[in-house]
Parts: C-alpha cells; sequence; structure tokens
C-alpha cells in the first residue's frame, strides 16, 4: 500500500469517526424533545364523567398533548364558575341565562357553543330486599279445616321480568309524593304499576315504594327529572305545587325545590347509596325488609357502581316514550332519540319515535368567543374537534349514546367559530389545512375532518393584509404556529407555500393554501425543533471524534491482532 493511500486513508477514518460522534451527539440531544404541555381546565354537568378518563388520555397522547383538567360538580357551578374566569370551558346541557349572559362580554355572541357529548337520565334500582319484588298467588284457603296442606295454600314466586314503572309513578317516587288514593302512587302496589308489570300484587308492604337518592348540588340532572315530571306526570307536578305553596317550583332550575328523601353531591355519591343493601340511605335502613331504593343518575353510572360493587344487582327502571314503547336506557334507545330530535332536550317524551329512550339531550362546550391566547385557542379547537368525532367512540363502551352527523357537523363549525374569533387580533393570523395539528390525537376519525382553521403568530401576509377580500399569501401551519413546539418557515412564521390558486380571504386574514403546495406543507407537520447548539459546537464534536480515531487505532489494531488465532 502507497504512503499516499495511507494517510488518505487515515484522514477518511478520522473524518468517519468524527461524523460518527456528531451523529451520536445529535441523535442524544435531539431525539426525545420534551414534549410542551398545554392545560386546559374545565367544569360542569356530569353527564360525561365515564368518558371522560378515555378523553384525557387521548389528548394527552397527542404530539403536543393537553391535560384536560375536569371538575364534575353541577352545570350551574360550572357554569358560575366560567364567568368568574376560573375555567377555560365548561359542560352544560342548561343553556346560560339571560341572567348569566349579562356577565358575557358581548352577551351570546360573547360564547362558542358546540355540542359535544349526549347525556340521558336514568332510573337505576337495587330491587327490596331479601326477596326482591315477589308476588303472593293464594291458591286454597289456609284457614279451611277441608284444607290438606294450609302451608301450600300461599305461594310466593319471584318477579323476574323487567321493572316498568308508569310515568306518573316514577314522577311519584322520585318526587316523594303519595296523592290522594288509599294506596300512594309512589307504592309499588299502586294499580297502574302492577297493571304494567302484569301482577296482581308485591310482598313488599301495601303502602311501601322504593326510596330515591337525587342530587344536593345544582345539575341538569335536576333540572330534567323536573322537567319529566312537569310533561309526563302533570297531575303529580300540579299536586306538589298545591301540597307546598311556600316553595317556588317554577320557573324550573337545577336546583331541586326540596329534597324528601336522601340525596347527595354528585353522581358517584349517588351510586354508592344503591350498594347498601337495598334499603332507604334517608333512615338509615340497610338490613332487614326494604322496599328497594333507586338514584336518577346518567345510563352509564350503573357501570360505574358495579365497578366499584361488583355484587350489587342493579337495573335499569323501564320508562315509557310517547310511542308508547316501554325501554331502557343503552346506546341504540339513545341514539334514536338524539338521532331524531337533534339537540331539542326530552325529545322522544313528547314526540313518537319508536324504540327511543326519551329522557335525552346534548350536553354543550361553552369556550370564550374572544381573549384566548393563541395555545389555549389551538388547543380548545382540537378538543372540540376531537369529542364531536374521535371522543365519540367512548360513549358506546359505558352505555351511552353519540352525537349524529348534523351536531358533529356544527361541532366542527363552533371549533372554526372559536379559532376565528379569537385569532382576530394583529399579532395572530388564521390559517386553513386539513392537518389537525400538534393538539389532536393521532386518530382517523380526526384525520377525516377536512379543511379546517388554525390560530399562527405573527400578522398575515402583505397580501392577505392589504384589505379585505384580498388575496392572501400562504401560511404553514405547524407545531411553532401553534405556539408550543416546532418550528416555521418563513419570516413571521408565514409564507411557506404561497396559494397557487391565489383564493380570496375571508375580511382579509385567511391565508390560504392549495394544490400541491399545501399537500407539501401538510407533509412535513410538525417541523422540527431548530438545534440548541452552535456551529462551533458541532466543530468540536467533530474535531474530538476524529482525534479519538488517532489516539486509538494503534492500540485497538493490536488488540485485535493479538486476538487472531
Amino acid at each position: 500500500m502507497s504512503p499516499r493511500w495511507k494517510r488518505l486513508r487515515r484522514i477518511l477514518g478520522g473524518t468517519f469517526a468524527g461524523c460518527v460522534m456528531l451523529g451520536l451527539a445529535s441523535t442524544t440531544a435531539g431525539s426525545a424533545p420534551a414534549k410542551a404541555e398545554l392545560s386546559l381546565n374545565g367544569g360542569g354537568s356530569w353527564g360525561a364523567y365515564r368518558e371522560l378518563l378515555t378523553w384525557q388520555d387521548d389528548l394527552g397522547g397527542s404530539r403536543s398533548p393537553i391535560d384536560l383538567g375536569y371538575a364534575a360538580h353541577g352545570s350551574f357551578l360550572g357554569r358560575k364558575d366560567f364567568l368568574d374566569r376560573n375555567l377555560d370551558f365548561v359542560l352544560s346541557g342548561i343553556p346560560f341565562s339571560t341572567e348569566e349572559l349579562a356577565q358575557v362580554d358581548g352577551g351570546a355572541s360573547g360564547l362558542i357553543d358546540a355540542p359535544v357529548q349526549v347525556s340521558s337520565l336514568a332510573f337505576v334500582l337495587q330491587r327490596p330486599v331479601p326477596d326482591g319484588l315477589s308476588t303472593l298467588q293464594v291458591k286454597c284457603d289456609p284457614d279451611d279445616p277441608n284444607t290438606p296442606d294450609p302451608t301450600k295454600c300461599l305461594v310466593k314466586r319471584p318477579y323476574t321480568g323487567p321493572v316498568k314503572v308508569p310515568s306518573e309513578n316514577l314522577a311519584a317516587m322520585a318526587l316523594k309524593y303519595a296523592g290522594a288514593s288509599t294506596i300512594p302512587l309512589s307504592s309499588w302496589n299502586d294499580p297502574s304499576v302492577l297493571s304494567a308489570m302484569g301482577v296482581p300484587n308485591f310482598t313488599t308492604p301495601p303502602l311501601a315504594g322504593p326510596a330515591p337518592v337525587l342530587r344536593s348540588d345544582q345539575d341538569e340532572m335536576s333540572f330534567y327529572l323536573q322537567q319529566f315530571a312537569a310533561t309526563a306526570a302533570p297531575s303529580v307536578w300540579s299536586g306538589l305545587k298545591q301540597q307546598d305553596t311556600r316553595i317556588a317550583w317554577e320557573p324550573i332550575t337545577e336546583r331541586l325545590p326540596r329534597q324528601a328523601g336522601a340525596s347527595r353531591d354528585g353522581v358517584e355519591q349517588q351510586g354508592q347509596q344503591l350498594a347498601l343493601g337495598g334499603g332507604d340511605p334517608s333512615s338509615g335502613t340497610i338490613s332487614g325488609f326494604t322496599a328497594g331504593v333507586f338514584a336518577a343518575v346518567p345510563a352509564s353510572a350503573i357501570g360505574g357502581v358495579k365497578q366499584a360493587f361488583p355484587k350489587a344487582k342493579l337495573e335499569y327502571m323501564q320508562v315509557q316514550n310517547a310511542n308508547g314503547d316501554w325501554v331502557a336506557p343503552n346506546p341504540a334507545s339513545i341514539d334514536a332519540a338524539v338521532n331524531a330530535g337533534g339537540a331539542a332536550p326530552l325529545f322522544a317524551l313528547t314526540n313518537k319515535v319508536p324504540g327511543a329512550y326519551p329522557l335525552v339531550w346534548v350536553d354543550h362546550l361553552y369556550a370564550p368567543a374572544h381573549g384566548l391566547s393563541i395555545e389555549k385557542t389551538e388547543g380548545l379547537a382540537a378538543v372540540i374537534r376531537y369529542l364531536a368525532t374521535a371522543g365519540q367512540d367512548a360513549a358506546q363502551p359505558v352505555g351511552e349514546g353519540r352525537l349524529p352527523g348534523p351536531l358533529v357537523t356544527m361541532a366542527l363549525a363552533a371549533a372554526d367559530q372559536l379559532v376565528r374569533s379569537n385569532c382576530d387580533a394583529p399579532d395572530r393570523h388564521v390559517v386553513e389545512s386539513s392537518d389537525p395539528g400538534p393538539s389532536a390525537p393521532d386518530l382517523p376519525a380526526i384525520k377525516t375532518i377536512g379543511t379546517m382553521l388554525h390560530c399562527a403568530p405573527g400578522a398575515p401576509a402583505p397580501a392577505a393584509a392589504a384589505g379585505a377580500g384580498g388575496s392572501s399569501g400562504g401560511a404553514a401551519f405547524s407545531a411553532a404556529s401553534a405556539g408550543y413546539g416546532g418550528t416555521s418557515s418563513g419570516a413571521g412564521s408565514t409564507a411557506l407555500a404561497t396559494s397557487e390558486t391565489g383564493a380570496t380571504a375571508t375580511g382579509g386574514e385567511l391565508g390560504r393554501k392549495s394544490g400541491v403546495a399545501a399537500a407539501l406543507a401538510a407533509t412535513k407537520l410538525p417541523l422540527g425543533l431548530p438545534p440548541a447548539s452552535s456551529g462551533l459546537d458541532r466543530l468540536a464534536t467533530l474535531l474530538i471524534g476524529a482525534g479519538a480515531y488517532f489516539a486509538f487505532r494503534r492500540p485497538v489494531r493490536r488488540l485485535l491482532a493479538r486476538a487472531r488465532p
């Protein structure tokens, strides 16, 4: 081998070693950048409390994770905390009242309203103890001396069918109203209850009915329970108002006018009372003979109680809809109601929809239309888009229904409006892209949404800022343009890919991309983090690697030679 070739080989070897060192250093420094985390705090309704964990897991696993905090403390307090600016968003099935809107800058126009979750009111029952619901059949007269075996005259048989309670009786049971009859409307042995279940009697005490467990906090569950009574059991509602004229029964609010039985703060505490042996929690009767206990809770709550108390024997009390069907809440019956009625609450209670569960409504996410940072604007838009699409997959496993197509479209439009209204400022601009952004979970349903709006930092491109309706320059949406991670190209994070079609921008604010340029920009999302080290650092790494090559190549060569056989 010639001396020249040996010198060249040494130089190449040293260069290669330096490059390897540089590559290892770059990989160590940049392969696992720390993920920024955006915290969003919400509160309100208990309707989605069983879906919440899935939502939090999915949003926390996105490229730019969202820490979704949520306090289920009732829709009323949720709206109050939101108005006090303690929350970024609120979930509520009750719209903001006129008095509440007076506290919002801009009134109703100051709120973004997105339907995101289908809620339901179910009546979950623990049957009487120890006999459940049993009937007593008289086959002969035990007092007749001619009866061969008096012990066989009375036959007790367990009732194994579904529990069907007419609306008038169900409202009386829930609100503790006896009525004027000898046998209370709230009793298992009321003639209407016996007729609905097709039995002559129940062995429970003739005047006894199941004990209700309702809510002490102010929530939409209590609101719709009262709406149910006023609509489907007007005689009970009228009787309650006449029974105690000191109470303001109307207008109906999220607060129960009176607590005639047991009440608990929140759905989880309500559910715990169902595992006490079928007794009345308000009286402490949890052993011996009981008439049963039931709770007015979301349909999904039955699964939560069974997880906590596997031995609890719980079931739904069936309700009769306007079509005359006896229906228990399940994903199919809830879907039937919301598919027919959309966002209209309790639609199947007054409209004939076959197989539809009547006590269904929609929870809405309310967020500020103005004043959000770029990060929170992007984060809340991603939350709405996720909840309205992939987030709906969490409903069926817990026994709830999902948003129908028109409400999904409404929610996605609300997400765009949130971006448009919060991004109307000199230091930011609106970008249109089919990429859902780094805050969105990597789930197929989100990727099929199509074009959506994003909020990026920096003033609009000059062409877009020239005048309303003018042609806009393109803008790339990336992790950096969302303000938490990633980079963007071009001055002020604008004009990475100019529009090939020169699409007109709405109000001069929308930087649009289309055609090949938009596709190329979307494939590069999110862009990588810029290197933290300077050029001198990289040169030093290269030289160290080369030096190590020259220093150790002879000892290594000798060691290999000795190891040869």
